[in-house]
């Protein structure tokens, strides 16, 4: 589910300047300056940087970082919107289940019109390798949507390198079990991939250089505008905040858990998720088939359920009595009204609510195997 492992120093925020840039990937020679430390040029602001963390084997020219804009833009606002299926925030609703947007202008493809490169920040577009980043190209307030890409951790750096006539992009890997290092995206001809985690690694020796972008220092609560939504006369997080198995629910504290279902026979490392600056641990009821995501702000201390997960042998149902073995048929029946189409694989998964926030049913030979309560995007 959603941790994201990308803000290696976890505070403040910042303001920056729309851009226009260069950088360049490149192999040391006698004739490239190579450095071993990073150039940073923060004049715009004196609020923290981000600095790209060192990589074995990888040197650093001169590195321009610039800092994210964060002025609300409603027209953006509107296009981001329109690639959150199922997400919904309104401006009374808890802040931690609202998705910030971070955002730098550059143009990618040298020919006068600058893209924008969205940064979001929230525990519903963030992964356990990084959080969701989505470029556009924009002409006044159109916005269309060039690619969209997972698993990124911030500063994103721009190279002078260009494949089919675009800038190359170079993204830090780290966290999700992938082994740290420095990736790069080649343009396609239509899109950049979506994951840098498969993409080729920079080579040994490599020198980075040019600028980094996205480059404030970002925390869960950084100020930044949130997306909302907008239709706010209902929200598809209500199914996630009224359903449950009996008595245990989302939110529940970590005593009312041991009331209900003893101590966990195991339970995983406390972990910060960088991305939502909350510190996560699973509790594994193996013999009841119940998995439990616990969150807190601190270590260990004030922990709530965030996430319920069911597989056999649980006897656990629904609000609307649906269980591990019940039929697919059952399932349509009982939360055909809640269906998310976007996410619906038929026979194999079924969402009610939202991958945000919502029920999600698995299947085997037509039975419910798994069900999942609680926030599964990205």
């Amino acid at each position: 589910m959603i941790k994201c492992g990308l803000f290696r120093s976890l505070f403040k925020i910042a303001l920056a300047s729309v851009i226009g840039l260069s950088s360049c990937v490149q192999s040391p020679s006698s004739n490239t300056p190579v450095k071993t430390q990073q150039n940073l040029n923060s004049a715009e602001s004196n609020q923290l940087i981000q600095q790209l963390p060192n990589s074995e084997g990888i040197k650093f020219g001169e590195l321009k970082y610039i800092q994210a804009q964060t002025t609300s833009n409603p027209a953006l606002e509107k296009a981001i919107l329109e690639q959150l299926k199922g997400y919904n925030y309104c401006q009374d609703d808890d802040t931690s289940k609202g998705i910030r947007y971070f955002y730098n202008l550059t143009d990618l493809n040298n020919d006068g019109s600058q893209e924008t490169i969205v940064y979001l920040l929230g525990t519903y577009s963030c992964g356990s390798g990084g959080c969701r980043t989505l470029i556009f190209q924009s002409s006044g307030s159109d916005y269309q949507l060039i690619s969209s890409i997972s698993l990124v951790n911030n500063p994103i750096i721009i190279s002078n390198q260009k494949t089919a006539g675009w800038h190359d992009l170079i993204i830090y890997v780290t966290g999700g079990g992938a082994k740290s290092d420095y990736h790069l995206l080649h343009f396609n001809g239509s899109e950049y991939p979506s994951n840098p985690s498969i993409q080729p690694s920079l080579a040994s020796g490599s020198v980075i250089a040019g600028k980094a972008l996205i480059a404030n220092q970002i925390a869960f609560d950084t100020p930044a505008p949130i997306v909302q939504s907008e239709n706010c006369e209902s929200t598809p997080f209500e199914l996630m905040k009224s359903e449950g198995f009996g008595e245990l629910k989302i939110d529940l504290t970590a005593a009312q858990v041991v009331e209900l279902l003893g101590s966990p026979e195991t339970k995983d490392e406390i972990v910060l998720w960088e991305a939502d600056g909350f510190y996560h641990q699973y509790w594994y009821y193996l013999q009841q088939g119940i998995t439990l995501e616990m969150i807190s702000a601190t270590a260990g201390n004030k922990q709530k359920v965030a996430s319920i997960k069911l597989i056999s042998p649980s006897r656990l149902k629904t609000q609307r009595g649906i269980g591990i073995g019940d039929s697919y048929t059952e399932v349509i029946q009982a939360y055909q009204q809640e269906s998310e189409p976007e996410n619906f694989i038929p026979s194999k998964q079924f969402v009610a609510g939202s991958i945000y926030g919502g029920l999600i049913f698995s299947f085997q030979n037509g039975r419910v195997s798994e069900i999942f309560l609680g926030a599964a995007a990205e």
